[in-house]
């Protein structure tokens, strides 16, 4: 197990120094062509869990290595300090045995070529594992696991969760806990902690072909225990994550994996929408292709166009709808176009059209640690244009009384309430609705109210961050399709 763990821990550090240093995404560093490549699965699932828990926790581990560091380490050796936080994330919330911890990542530094570090390296993770083993308090957002004690001799001595500012503490950049105190300033302490939490794996069910009391049943007799969701009427909660393609029904799409506040589009698209025959609908910025599915499913006669401009997830969109039954599957037409200038689609042809935009992504933190990372304040006035160019294009692609359904899975108000605001001023006969009553058997108000939307915080219901707000067509459309 020593050199296979050896060997596992030198991909950590790959992993969290193409995050940090090279500004690489984990998803695409943890694909099957990335570090972890050649991996056992139990040795795979290991380095997932240290490669989020370090990406969640890095600021407050690095400050607890700094500590015991005569002096900083340089750019390049960012590999080394990977080391030495993956080491530290280990020793405090992964119960490794603090002599393996130390010893194997004393090999993982020599295997990356950094000989030279391998006296460093055990000297720091030493004095951390002494430190972890008599500390028994906790820092915020730390699952509750034990807390690295900074060196009694250091200047961080005195150092407590409660002394720490809150970015180092909860391990945010700066201007994101600035950004969320300005817009939410009694939910702060909330947004902070859910984003250092794991969140739950929930499934949609694929309401077309049976009920979620059915597929309850059946996930129970296979020895999965779920909870139904709170708000969206196709939402099961597994009480712990799994392999999905281990579920029964997930191969033949009676489920998927999909968060409980993306599920909701498909419920407003249902309550909007009433009894309407055959919509046509337009899905902007589809891949990967889960609201596809729920808003084929849940709209037996819908034709859908889902459009993407990426040609990589335009191929993951299209394996999962081939995962999904012929009958809705042959209803969805995949359309390659950048939505950010005029595009050759039908004007005023489609009833429903949802815009799931492009966005910072800081509602699902929790889920993908490397964002607070790789986001900056800057991008957000970028995302912003871009969000207003895709909504005046698909706006006049739209039917009389045709509605728009803006998504985003963001919490910051530039992209959300303020755009709402905006393109309710924006572009003739454009009237904002409210979020309609949902299905019956769920709970009718989710989240926020935020302009005409509503805006569902980072772990409220067990939910990811997420706003949704829609809007009518009230013109005639030059175009329209009768």
């Amino acid at each position: 197990m020593s050199k296979a763990r050896a060997t596992t821990r030198v991909a950590i550090a790959r992993v969290l120094t193409g995050v940090m240093r090279e500004g690489r995404s984990l998803g695409t560093l943890t694909e099957s062509e990335g570090p972890l490549a050649g991996l056992q699965p139990s040795e795979r699932a290991y380095a997932l869990a240290c490669v989020y828990g370090s990406l969640r926790h890095w600021s407050r581990l690095e400050h607890a290595v700094r500590a015991h560091l005569k002096r900083p380490l340089r750019n390049k050796d960012t590999d080394v300090l990977a080391c030495l936080v993956a080491g530290a994330y280990e020793l405090e919330a992964m119960h490794t045995p603090a002599h393996a911890v130390v010893n194997e990542q004393v090999d993982a530094v020599a295997a990356l070529g950094k000989v030279w570090a391998r006296g460093l390296v055990n000297a720091v993770l030493r004095k951390l594992s002494a430190g972890a083993a008599g500390n028994v308090g906790k820092h915020a957002g730390c699952e509750g696991k034990q807390a690295i004690a900074p060196d009694a001799r250091s200047p961080s001595a005195s150092d407590s969760p409660q002394s720490l500012p809150p970015a180092l503490a909860t391990s945010h950049p700066q201007w994101l806990v600035d950004a969320f105190s300005e817009a939410w300033p009694n939910h702060l302490a909330a947004i902070l902690n859910a984003n250092n939490l794991p969140g739950p794996m929930t499934l949609r069910v694929n309401l077309a072909v049976t009920t979620r009391a059915e597929m309850q049943a059946r996930l129970e007799a296979a020895g999965f225990a779920t909870t139904p969701g709170s708000f969206a009427a196709s939402a099961l909660v597994l009480a712990a994550p799994t392999q999905v393609t281990a579920l029964p029904g997930f191969s033949e799409g009676h489920l998927s994996v999909q968060d409980e506040a993306a599920q909701l589009v498909a419920d407003i698209a249902a309550s909007a929408l009433g009894g309407m025959r055959a919509p046509r609908i337009l899905d902007a910025c589809a891949a990967p292709g889960g609201k596809t599915l729920a808003l084929a499913e849940r709209f037996a006669d819908a034709t859908i166009d889902a459009v993407e401009i990426d040609r990589a997830r335009i191929v993951r969109l299209e394996q999962n709808l081939a995962r999904a039954p012929a009958d809705i599957r042959d209803r969805v037409n995949v359309v390659a176009a950048d939505l950010s200038a005029p595009v050759a689609l039908p004007s005023g042809h489609y009833d429903y059209i949802l815009c799931d935009a492009p966005c910072s992504a800081t509602g699902v933190i929790r889920r993908h640690p490397d964002i607070k990372w790789l986001r900056r304040a800057s991008d957000i006035p970028a995302l912003v244009a871009l969000q207003r160019e895709i909504l005046l294009t698909l706006w006049p692609l739209l039917k009389r009384n045709g509605i728009l359904h803006y998504a985003t899975c963001s919490v910051l108000p530039a992209e959300n309430s303020a755009q709402a605001r905006w393109l309710s001023q924006e572009p003739v006969g454009c009237r904002p609705l409210p979020i309609p009553s949902l299905p019956a058997g769920t709970q009718d108000a989710f989240g926020h109210a935020a302009a005409n939307g509503r805006q569902i915080l980072p772990g409220e219901a067990g939910m990811d961050g997420f706003f949704h707000a829609l809007f009518e067509r009230t013109d005639a459309a030059d175009s329209a399709i009768p």
